[in-house]
């Protein structure tokens, strides 16, 4: 009758009693998954030493020397050296083209002083200038994903609403303010 894990047990055969140490291989858990290599696998860049790791960024062979851990991921020293192709256009791509906020721009310069007595020169310029720019923005929301989380479909129609309203608006307060000012000299 066996008791517990690390003490005496009996034999059921001979009645036998002594202490057992039961068989529990440790379990070895496994954080990342080890590409095997070949046994005669030299590094690339270091020809008399034979490769421990593959590098991910450019995939050969390297040995202790030149492997370097970034974030969990193996790489050689000469492809962190040159920057690595990839990690350089990732750092690129946080520079996003903003077509949506040249249309903010356009929709500003309406209220800044000086700038707006020249809103025939806005209407005649800004406003096809910013429509093309609300059609980029559109397209540019459908092929990139990040400017797609950015930007979201109420900014472009809101921009596209006030840059049809704002100066249609002004074109109106002046065509008032003309009538109102030829009715007036009219009535003397």
């Amino acid at each position: 009758m066996p008791l517990s894990d690390e003490t005496e047990s009996e034999c059921t055969a001979c009645r036998w009693r002594g202490a057992v140490l039961r068989f529990r291989p440790i379990v070895a858990e496994i954080d990342h998954v080890v590409e095997a290599l070949p046994e005669d696998a030299q590094c690339v860049h270091h020809e008399g030493n034979t490769a421990t790791a593959i590098c991910e960024g450019t995939g050969d062979y390297i040995c202790a020397l030149c492997s370097i851990d970034v974030g969990g991921r193996t790489y050689s020293a000469q492809f962190l050296e040159n920057a690595g192709s990839d990690f350089a256009k990732q750092s690129f791509d946080r520079f996003l083209p903003r077509p949506d906020t040249t249309v903010l721009i356009f929709i500003l310069l309406y209220f800044v002083p000086y700038v707006n007595s020249c809103w025939v020169f806005g209407t005649v310029v800004w406003l096809p200038l910013g429509y093309m720019k609300l059609v980029q923005a559109n397209r540019l929301r459908y092929r990139n994903p990040i400017y797609h989380r950015v930007v979201g479909p109420t900014r472009i129609v809101l921009l596209a609403v006030f840059l049809t309203l704002i100066p249609g608006m002004i074109l109106a307060t002046w065509f008032v303010i003309a009538w109102l000012m030829l009715n007036t000299f009219n009535d003397f």
